[in-house]
């Protein structure tokens, strides 16, 4: 009951907070918000109509601008990518958030929450800045935490280029692009986890008498004079891993978190 109390009370301040952006936002553009009904009125809501008199126009402003702002960046840097390019690296600035939002939702359902916008952002600006540059550079998972950890360069760079289909009406090539790398990613997951498997088995201190059929369950025992340490590693589907670490010492059990044994530590850095 309480931690549905202290749950609730949390997502109240959080509309709250959403509730007083919105009345903030509406206060901001009240003044320009009145006088384009006064101008269009209720036929705005014709999607159409919409799209005609109040998103295009801005668009085009924005393409302007854009354009402007490459071309000064081109002379100044001495770039010499194609027109094709140019328009690819249109697509990536004008469709970020889309696209960056994609990516995200990739990364928090194969790899977890952690620095999944980092990595979003990571990918998007290193392959922008290759189109750019006019040169490619591969990337290490074991180099840097923005990094992903699953999937091909080469996947990535497919699924992102083809975005400029998808924004064109054609989602075809999206959709293989997609799932080619889901595929790719669910392979890499799979041999991760079989090498993991492999790696804890085999460490001195696991205890084969606690091997659980579904094998995503680990214990390890290491007893010396009076102190026994049992770690317990839970491996989920995307190879993250959650621990739990005990010393028993005449009789007494306690939970460690920090000052972890060599042995431990060794084991956790294994993934």
């Amino acid at each position: 009951m309480e931690k549905d109390t202290t749950e609730n009370k949390f997502k109240s301040v959080i509309d709250m907070m959403i509730r007083g952006l919105q009345v903030e936002n509406e206060n901001n553009h009240r003044e320009k918000v009145n006088e384009i009904i006064a101008q269009y009125g209720l036929k705005l809501l014709d999607p159409e109509t919409f799209h005609l008199y109040i998103h295009h126009p801005n668009e085009t402003f924005y393409d302007v601008l854009l354009q402007t702002l490459l071309r000064m960046e081109k002379s100044e840097n001495n770039f010499t990518y194609s027109d094709e390019t140019a328009y690819k690296i249109e697509i990536y600035y004008k469709y970020y958030d889309l696209i960056d939002k994609h990516l995200d939702h990739i990364f928090e359902s194969t790899e977890g929450l952690f620095a999944s916008s980092d990595k979003s952002r990571f990918i998007l600006n290193h392959y922008i800045a290759e189109l750019k540059h006019g040169t490619t550079k591969s990337w290490s998972p074991q180099a840097h935490y923005q990094v992903p950890r699953y999937g091909k360069k080469e996947d990535w760079t497919r699924f992102i280029e083809s975005f400029c289909a998808f924004v064109d009406g054609q989602p075809n090539e999206y959709i293989r692009a997609h799932n080619l790398l889901m595929d790719t990613i669910d392979t890499q997951t799979k041999l991760k986890a079989i090498a993991l498997d492999g790696a804890y088995i085999k460490h001195p201190t696991f205890d084969h008498d606690k091997r659980q059929d579904n094998g995503h369950v680990y214990v390890f025992k290491e007893q010396s004079e009076n102190i026994t340490y049992t770690l317990k590693l839970i491996l989920d589907r995307k190879n993250e891993v959650r621990y739990n670490l005990q010393k028993e010492e005449n009789g007494q059990k306690t939970r460690i978190t920090a000052h972890k044994p060599k042995w431990v530590e060794d084991l956790l850095k294994i993934n």
